[in-house]
């Protein structure tokens, strides 16, 4: 699973993002990406965080709301076929930027940070608006996940979903095949590096 990962945006992290889809690039100048910008900062479950979609960026907030509880995560192999999220996965994928995530191994919980090569990696989200207590729409994403493997099982069973750099645009374009978003999401990252949270120790890089 995820329940929470780090964030650090710049303006310039902000224009390589719009790299990723031609219509940010037409929407957005450097003043409008300025209030993007944002110190290194935990996300929380029911936080706001940078997400991207094919029609440009967002801030929603992280859990879909069923009850009193928030639904952080959804399992990519059959988040099609659940009603919570068939809509959200047909008509609103998106990018979650994070530059790591944690997670908690074991009884003791140790925590450890898992990261790649990259500044950032896009976890692959899903969005959609709901209505809050008092009527009023607010727009909320959740984390699909995939089965760990190698080193990485040790750690928890679940990851976050990285999407390649290569598929981005494809993973948020409309019109993507449905075979071809469940390829994109069974596509495990090659390279990842975790740590032991104190001291940011490495223990593992595979």
């Amino acid at each position: 699973m995820c329940g929470r990962f780090q964030l650090e945006l710049s303006i310039e992290d902000m224009v390589n993002f719009m790299e990723i889809i031609e219509e940010v690039n037409r929407r957005y100048n450097a003043q409008d990406l300025d209030r993007f910008a944002r110190e290194k900062k935990d996300v929380y479950p029911g936080n706001h965080s940078l997400a991207i979609t094919e029609e440009g960026f967002l801030e929603p907030v992280w859990g879909y709301p069923m009850e009193k509880k928030l639904i952080i995560n959804a399992r990519s192999e059959t988040a099609y076929e659940k009603s919570m999220f068939k809509r959200s996965m047909s008509e609103g994928r998106c990018l979650i930027p994070a530059n790591l995530f944690y997670e908690w191994q074991g009884e003791k919980k140790v925590k450890h940070m898992i990261s790649t090569d990259d500044r950032h990696m896009m976890l692959g989200g899903i969005h959609q608006v709901f209505r809050n207590p008092d009527g009023k729409p607010e727009e909320r994403f959740t984390i699909l996940t995939m089965d760990s493997k190698d080193e990485m099982a040790k750690v928890h069973s679940r990851i976050p979903v990285i999407v390649p750099k290569g598929k981005y645009a494809r993973y948020l374009n409309h019109e993507t095949p449905e075979d071809e978003i469940r390829s994109i999401l069974s596509s495990y990252p090659e390279h990842l590096i975790i740590a032991m949270d104190e001291g940011h120790s490495q223990i593992s890089m595979f």
